[in-house]
């Protein structure tokens, strides 16, 4: 690699660790968290799959339609 190749990548990566910006967590009145009531996490629960699901309405015209998703 050429040194103005290198110079190009140190700088880039810097510029981005400048401009980065730290996630926030979502505030407002629609928000709504899901959690799994399963007592103490501390307790040597054993390790699992754990399934969530969630049903909504899209409102508004959509250019594609998609049937699934995941987070």
């Amino acid at each position: 690699m050429h040194r103005s190749a290198w110079v190009t990548a140190v700088l880039f990566m810097g510029m981005s660790l400048v401009y980065a910006q730290p996630a926030r967590p979502a505030q407002g009145s629609g928000v709504n968290w899901i959690w799994l009531n399963e007592g103490d996490p501390a307790a040597g629960r054993p390790v699992e799959t754990v399934y969530f699901r969630r049903t909504f309405t899209i409102d508004r015209p959509v250019q594609k339609v998609v049937d699934e998703g995941t987070l």
